[in-house]
């Protein structure tokens, strides 16, 4: 008998590598890793059930690729090369399960604190981001450089390390998506003012990743589709933006949307409707004509909302961020027909994103020990 939610489980080429299904598992930051960025068992204990439960495709969680862009205190890290021999072993246990691995290239920018980075935050230009309420330096053209060059490092430590694709993380209002968003960037010089110029350094970026790990490695870029502050980018702007990821090689587009002064709109609450960012995926989606997959994100929880997507042709790739939090196995329940088993998120946002902006490890309510294996 032919599984109602066959069209979930289609493989799919991005780039030049093939994934199994059409789920992915959304980058989430657990606080699992040391206090230097180095993978622990905790982390890969996680991830693996995960894996196992079924996964087409994992991001790992943002990896910061310098001292001075980390969000969280116990984030993962890819800055520095001692770090790559903790992530080669990651990857090799998801690579047991069948999994395709992606890691996150990220670095905080504004939204952060100097008692987490060790250093005065840096941004595009010295306005404090309303929730952390932190006044962030005015990045020089040689902190702008060093950055763009911290990236690539990244990059090449990535694919020593293993991973099959990588995540250049442009949305949610962290330093790439802060060039970019004239809500955030005010700068006078070649890196503001125009969207032209707010593009610069967000290119740069993908420039820098893609000289390092060659023409053939598959690249994501996660970008927020609308900020939904006033003064910030639109989906006009954003579709925009994505022709110009494509024709800079980008394999492909993540969607999702916000910043963390319209933070119900990254991790959104109970009331807020399945799949919120779907139109905004569709509209990209036809604005680079559908050169590239799109993934869309955005409170997805039933795997009856995730085929309605892909049916109707609005995205290509379903991201589960908090489902795959409340249940590690939402994909083979869903698989063998037993969707109505699984353990659905209630969108509390207590476990998950409640702690971790106390800087505390994840967790979740439904499943308040998302790290141990079963």
């Amino acid at each position: 008998m032919e599984n109602k939610f066959e069209v979930l489980f289609r493989s799919i080429k991005v780039g030049s590598s093939e994934v199994k299904n059409k789920i992915v598992m959304a980058p989430m930051v657990t606080n699992y890793c040391g206090s230097d960025g180095v993978v622990t068992e905790r982390l890969k204990d996680y991830l693996v059930a995960r894996a196992k439960g079924g996964a087409g495709l994992i991001i790992v969680e943002a990896a910061y690729v310098h001292p001075g862009g980390r969000g969280f205190s116990n984030q993962i890290g890819i800055y520095k090369d001692e770090l790559i021999e903790g992530l080669r072993d990651l990857v090799d246990l998801i690579h047991q399960c069948g999994t395709k691995i992606a890691i996150q290239l990220f670095h905080c920018g504004r939204q952060g604190h100097s008692s987490v980075t060790g250093a005065p935050l840096i941004a595009p230009s010295p306005l404090p981001c309303p929730i952390c309420r932190e006044m962030p330096l005015e990045m020089t053209l040689k902190e702008i450089e060093d950055t763009i060059e911290a990236f690539g490092r990244g990059a090449r430590r990535a694919k020593e390390a293993g991973f099959d694709f990588i995540e250049i993380h442009g949305a949610h209002g962290y330093l790439i998506n802060e060039f970019l968003s004239p809500y955030s960037n005010r700068r006078s010089d070649e890196y503001g003012g125009s969207l032209e110029n707010r593009t610069k350094f967000p290119l740069e970026v993908v420039q820098s990743v893609r000289k390092e790990v060659g023409k053939d490695f598959p690249l994501i870029y996660r970008i927020s589709s609308a900020e939904f502050v006033p003064g910030g980018l639109t989906i006009e702007d954003t579709k925009s933006f994505a022709l110009l990821l494509v024709e800079n090689g980008i394999d492909a587009i993540d969607v999702s949307g916000g910043v963390y002064e319209s933070h119900e709109m990254i991790i959104q609450p109970a009331d807020m409707p399945q799949g919120i960012f779907t139109d905004n995926a569709s509209s990209i989606r036809a604005a680079i004509r559908a050169r590239v997959p799109v993934i869309v994100a955005g409170n997805i929880k039933d795997p009856y909302k995730a085929k309605e997507i892909l049916d109707e042709g609005k995205a290509d790739m379903i991201a589960l961020g908090r489902a795959f939090l409340a249940d590690a196995d939402f994909p083979i329940k869903v698989m063998t027909g037993k969707e109505k088993e699984i353990c659905v998120c209630q969108g509390c946002n207590k476990g998950c994103i409640g702690r971790l902006f106390e800087d505390k490890a994840l967790s979740c309510v439904i499943n308040p020990t998302p790290d141990k294996p079963e």
